[in-house]
């Protein structure tokens, strides 16, 4: 959510571009600088006084990503805006999920009253991040994600952990893996969210076949609006142009929230959001989709186990070179037998990694689950003396 405004709609033609990057480094600040040109908005996006990601949203919502020390200002017409936030914006902007059909719960992350602003997981005893929820009752969730991109989040009703969805589209023990597989805790951060119960209900049964886009008609909001009540549905209606997107949420056929996003950051000034929410109504290419929703009745406490112990001085982003990687992969086949490909396959796809893009620590979980498979302490050890064999500092 929006903290303040540094400057607001200034002429490019008089910024200096370059002090203004000083003063972000100086005073150590997260947020970012917008330009608004006739035919795109470009971001910086900056946290603890670096500038690590920017972002083109073009006219027609497309948005692409691209490396922080290729901004420029550019010798046209534009205003720019420079605004101090918390780093959970930052990852909206850069995720911008859109449709809940296929990106399920995490449409609406970061929305809902932020009740902890952004943590280093470093900082964090996890366990005891999960009694101050029980203890509080919370009705909301609690997100996962480094600067550049959300990992997971953990949805509670009453306090309790009722459901784990992660960015590549796992739920339950998956997503706990999948979380596990990709935070390194130094470079990773936690917030926490409160939620309207109902809303709750939306997050925890948005995803697989929970969800169903409902073809109709007509592309008038209002009818649209009069057959949901008439159905007595449960459902979402998106509404999206040029980068602005309102979600209205339908229980049992009444609305009982609107969301509206702009550019990927949620609007909560009320005024605001009721401009946007009406502009992207009228605009005449919108794109509107109604999504049916079976909104899950009983929802039942999971457990929740997040690796944040690792030591810093050990933590590492580095990629293990393909090559090394498919060693292993040959040493497993060839010491537990054939099944040992479909094992390595199922294992890759349950944490979401590729063999050529893996870091040493998602490496690491994967060889402990490996040696897990065999049966015999012998062999276990024999499979661990031929992947040190590989890289002697792999354990």
């Amino acid at each position: 959510m929006l903290k303040r405004y540094i400057f607001k709609d200034l002429d490019i033609g008089i910024l200096n571009l370059n002090n203004v990057i000083q003063e972000v480094s100086r005073k150590n600040m997260t947020g970012f600088l917008r330009v608004v040109y006739w035919t795109r908005d470009e971001y910086l996006l900056f946290h603890e006084g670096e500038p690590f990601q920017g972002v083109i949203f073009h006219t027609d919502g497309q948005r692409t990503n691209f490396e922080s020390d290729k901004f420029s200002l550019k010798d046209e017409e534009g205003s720019a805006t420079l605004v101090e936030t918390t780093l959970d914006d930052l990852v909206s902007i850069q995720e911008f999920r859109i449709s809940p059909d296929t990106e399920g719960a995490f449409f609406i992350f970061p929305y809902g009253l932020q009740v902890q602003e952004p943590v280093s997981l470093n900082f964090v005893d996890f366990d005891k991040e999960m009694l101050l929820a029980k203890r509080s009752h919370l009705d909301g969730y609690m997100a996962i994600y480094s600067p550049s991109e959300l990992f997971g989040i953990v949805v509670f009703e009453s306090g309790n952990p009722v459901t784990v969805l992660s960015a590549n589209g796992s739920l339950g023990q998956s997503a706990i893996n999948y979380i596990n597989a990709n935070i390194i805790p130094a470079r990773s951060y936690l917030s926490v969210y409160n939620l309207e119960p109902e809303i709750v209900s939306f997050m925890c049964s948005m995803w697989g076949d929970n969800v169903r886009e409902v073809k109709l008609n007509s592309d008038n909001y209002a009818n649209v609006k009069d057959y949901i009540a008439s159905k007595n549905m449960d459902a979402v209606v998106l509404l999206e142009s040029g980068g602005i997107c309102r979600y209205d949420l339908f229980f049992r056929g009444h609305l009982v929230d609107t969301m509206v996003k702009d550019k990927g950051i949620f609007i909560y000034d009320e005024d605001e959001k009721h401009r946007l929410a009406v502009k992207v109504e009228n605009l005449p290419d919108k794109r509107m989709k109604v999504f049916e929703v079976r909104i899950l009745q009983e929802l039942n406490p999971v457990n929740v186990m997040i690796e944040t112990k690792q030591d810093i001085h050990q933590e590492t982003q580095d990629k293990v070179p393909v090559e090394k990687v498919s060693a292993i992969r040959s040493a497993f086949i060839q010491d537990i037998g054939p099944i040992g490909r479909l094992i390595w396959d199922r294992l890759l796809n349950e944490y979401g990694l590729r063999e050529t893009d893996i870091n040493i620590n998602q490496l690491k979980l994967i060889i402990e689950k490996l040696r897990a498979e065999f049966p015999e302490e012998e062999a276990r050890k024999d499979f661990i003396r031929r992947v040190k064999e590989i890289l002697p500092d792999i354990t």
